[in-house]
């Protein structure tokens, strides 16, 4: 009986397929990847505050232009000068809102749209308000528009337009030319068409008195504080008095009573 050698297996070492992933590169990778993230990341935040500081620092954050449209007594300067503070800082920050708030305060401006442009200006569209009245006061002329603005003007070509409205005079204060606007505009349409001439002619007895000069040349003298009340169309139909009334000049209303004197 033949003897058999046994033969010793080796056991050889382990070995990682070739497919598997090493756990040690694959974590170094990682590391690399987020290294890699953090710098691209940080480059990219540096750009952005850099393009942020020099757009702010450049005169393009600014408004570039201001457009005006829709004027016909006002001028453009007139308008840009009113607006000067909303619109002196950047135009990513320019409310439109304040803006146009800000310019239905301005007199002649009864209506306004303001828009943001592509090109960083600014549109603003306006519709003018009438002018009702004007008033001399001290030295200087005032307009009054439909809205009850009060506000001075000196342009020369306008201030000949509104030769062609009532003219206030005598008037001690603006405050009580602010009055009589508030008042005034209140009053229907065909009286305030026949005015020629306000005068402010107080007395000792009533130290607000108005006087109204027509243009048929008859007055009406009324109370300042009372203008709207009994000049209004149901107290006062103007038309059927200067009908009924013909050969009357004067119509002085106190209180609830007016008191009617003939012409000389």
């Amino acid at each position: 009986m033949s003897k058999h050698k046994r033969r010793k297996t080796r056991i050889s070492a382990v070995h990682y397929n070739e497919y598997d992933d090493d756990p040690r590169k694959q974590y170094l990778a990682e590391v690399k990847a987020k290294k890699a993230r953090r710098r691209r990341h940080l480059l990219i935040s540096c750009i952005i505050i850099g393009l942020i500081v020099v757009y702010f620092v450049s005169p393009v954050s600014k408004i570039q232009s201001i457009q005006v449209k829709g004027l016909v007594n006002l001028k453009a300067d007139e308008v840009k000068v009113s607006i000067q503070k909303e619109t002196s800082g950047y135009y990513l920050f320019t409310s439109t809102k304040n803006i146009e708030n800000k310019l239905k305060k301005h007199a002649l401006i009864k209506k306004c749209h303001v828009s943001k442009t592509i090109a960083g200006g600014l549109r603003i569209e306006i519709q003018e308000a009438k002018p009702v009245a004007y008033a001399i006061f001290q030295n200087k002329t005032y307009v009054i528009d439909e809205l009850a603005h009060v506000e001075e003007v000196s342009d020369v070509n306008f201030i000949k337009k509104l030769e062609s409205t009532p003219r206030l005079m005598s008037f001690d204060s603006l405050e009580h030319i602010q009055t009589f606007a508030d008042q005034y505009i209140q009053l229907p349409y065909i009286l305030r068409n026949s005015i020629s001439d306000v005068i402010f002619s107080p007395k000792a007895a009533d130290p607000t008195s108005i006087r109204f000069v027509m243009d048929n040349g008859k007055q009406l003298i009324v109370r300042l504080n009372d203008i709207s009340k009994v000049l209004s169309q149901k107290k006062f139909d103007y038309e059927a008095y200067m009908t009924e009334y013909s050969d009357a000049c004067i119509f002085s209303f106190e209180g609830d009573s007016i008191y009617i004197t003939n012409c000389q």
